[in-house]
């Protein structure tokens, strides 16, 4: 059975999981149970939003849309997901939530290159939220 530890960075000074660790998260939720899925990959966007926050920090636009064009595709397998059941879905919401204050709070950083990819991601992933909202109160 696989099992993850809840990677929980909630702010710019917390330690970020490096590339390989990523991937294997990714990896992790490609492989698991679909009731897990659903948290392992909330884990993995809300680490990417981390990644992508300290490179709009650190002035790497480029990079930083690449990880917001990433967070995309994982949010599009979320959707997948929310269509099997879940478990831990009220985590992954609350994770979600999470997330999505964080790339609100990142609009400020982006340059105006950026910031239509980031509502653009920002956006797409209040729509997941909603979907695992309905799913919560649904069960």
């Amino acid at each position: 059975m696989l099992c993850a530890k809840p990677a929980m960075a909630s702010g710019p000074d917390d330690n970020l999981l490096d590339p390989a660790a990523l991937l294997k998260l990714e990896q992790q939720a490609a492989k698991a149970q679909p009731r897990e899925q659903c948290i392992l990959y909330t884990q993995v966007v809300h680490n990417l939003t981390e990644v992508a926050g300290k490179q709009l920090e650190d002035g790497q636009e480029e990079q930083a849309a690449s990880t917001l064009q990433h967070i995309e595709a994982i949010s599009k397998k979320m959707e997948q997901v929310l269509l099997k059941d879940a478990k831990q879905l009220k985590n992954a919401e609350l994770l979600m939530e999470h997330t999505t204050r964080r790339l609100k709070d990142m609009m400020h950083l982006a340059s105006g290159d950026n910031r239509p990819k980031l509502q653009a991601t920002l956006e797409r992933l209040k729509v997941e939220q909603a979907a695992m909202l309905n799913e919560v109160f649904s069960e």
